[in-house]
């Protein structure tokens, strides 16, 4: 009761001091939303950066910019299948809602988009009270572990599922009692590392990884991992997660400059996406040459395998982890055509690039939305189990405390397991077993 109570009045403290004008509250806060009996929340980097992060003194409207496609495509991923779930028997009478809240790859913005889902019924009272019986019951999220960690503790008596949070951390089950993943930690992740290397006789190698915990989680795992498969460390870099920051171009030029210099031909980069574009682009400048191993967080990305001058840089190899179907996905993203009813400021944005019919298929590998797909059918089932359904009906109440639906997961969750791919010059390949079945 006391955890209870402290967790209640932390989320009422952070509320006010988030919102910047008491408690007002307004669904148009978050970029997508549509109505339903009983609601999931979504927390996505919707956009890749926060502007004048760095210089922020009091609560004010956070300028997030950069639309990520790939987050865009993962939210789509959440709404196409609660839609198929809507327009199924699955849940005969019930009818699924959302929110998705965008984080801006930011943990402290990642809190005030949390804020928007424990509001009850489009206000929150005087008291700023979290109240037990909120419309939100799951939440789905964060993208980057980072803002999974700064939300998961304030969340402890929700359930969250997230599809890409790897830090081994969140494994912790006293700190974040009700954290699931559909992918595993990457305790796992880091093992299999070390054990490649050492097949390929790779012993000294160099390591740039990104300052957020992600980035400093896995490389402590992986500097254990190495050390008992006799792998030697040339260099340890960091460059910083803020893609925003006002000296990231120096950083990255200063870094091309120890690997330059560095006589270990094999660096393993745990970075974002963004991260290792910056760093591939100057080492195309500088026309060198390495063999690259990808972490998860970029090992499937499309933008690095197309960009200008790929060819330079030299093999890469990745993990990332098993893919399955996600049938009419396709299709939905081709159309991109909602619900009557829906809101979806996100998409709207992306309509205004002006981008072909059929571009966000070509633009991300859209089988990595599995994990979506998965931790949405898991809260259904979850749901379908709470609300005692039947052929016809589902008669049990719907407004129960969110912590119901997380302990009927906690047996529902599927775990995933990564398998390796690689990256030649001028293409990859990949295996997607497909051996978990949905409906």
């Amino acid at each position: 009761m006391f955890l209870q109570a402290f967790y209640r009045l932390l989320i009422g403290i952070l509320i006010l001091a988030g919102s910047g004008s008491a408690c007002e509250y307004s669904p148009g806060r978050c970029g997508a939303w549509a109505d339903g009996d009983i609601w999931i929340g979504v927390l996505n980097s919707c956009h890749s950066k926060v502007q004048t992060l760095h210089v922020r003194e009091r609560p004010e409207k956070y300028n997030c910019t950069e639309l990520n496609l790939l987050s865009l495509v993962r939210t789509l991923a959440v709404v196409h299948t609660i839609e198929t779930i809507n327009n199924s028997s699955f849940l005969p009478g019930v009818r699924l809602g959302y929110y998705i809240c965008d984080t801006c790859s930011d943990a402290s913005k990642a809190i005030q988009s949390t804020e928007q889902l424990l509001a009850v019924n489009g206000t929150l009272p005087v008291q700023c009270e979290v109240l037990e019986r909120p419309n939100v019951k799951a939440i789905i999220g964060a993208r980057f572990s980072e803002d999974s960690l700064a939300v998961a503790r304030l969340l402890s008596l929700y359930m969250v599922i997230s599809t890409t949070s790897s830090a081994q951390t969140l494994s912790d089950r006293v700190r974040y009692p009700s954290f699931l993943r559909t992918i595993p930690s990457d305790v796992h992740q880091t093992k299999a590392l070390a054990n490649f290397m050492k097949h390929f006789h790779w012993n000294w190698v160099g390591v740039v990884y990104g300052d957020d915990d992600y980035g400093k989680n896995a490389l402590q795992s992986f500097l254990a991992e190495s050390e008992g498969a006799d792998i030697c460390h040339a260099f340890k870099e960091a460059l910083p997660h803020y893609l925003a920051h006002n000296e990231i171009d120096k950083r990255i030029q200063e870094v091309a400059e120890i690997i330059s210099l560095s006589k270990a031909k094999v660096v393993l980069l745990i970075l974002k996406e963004e991260l290792v574009s910056k760093l591939f682009k100057e080492m195309i400048r500088q026309n060198i040459s390495r063999t690259w191993i990808a972490s998860d967080a970029w090992s499937m990305s499309r933008n690095i395998s197309r960009m200008e001058g790929i060819n330079q840089v030299g093999a890469i190899f990745g993990f990332t982890f098993i893919t399955g179907p996600n049938p009419g996905f396709k299709e939905f993203l081709q159309q991109l055509t909602l619900a009557p009813g829906s809101v979806n400021l996100f998409l709207e944005e992306y309509k205004q690039l002006g981008k072909d019919r059929g571009f966000l298929t070509e633009a991300v590998d859209i089988s990595i939305t599995y994990g979506e797909r998965l931790a949405v059918w898991s809260i259904a089932h979850a749901l379908k189990l709470l609300l005692s359904c039947n052929e016809t009906d589902c008669p049990g109440e719907r407004d129960f405390p969110p912590w119901k639906v997380s302990k009927s997961s906690m047996h529902l969750i599927l775990g995933s397991y990564f398998h390796v791919l690689c990256y030649l010059p001028t293409w990859y390949s990949k295996e997607t077993p497909q051996n978990i079945m949905l409906p």
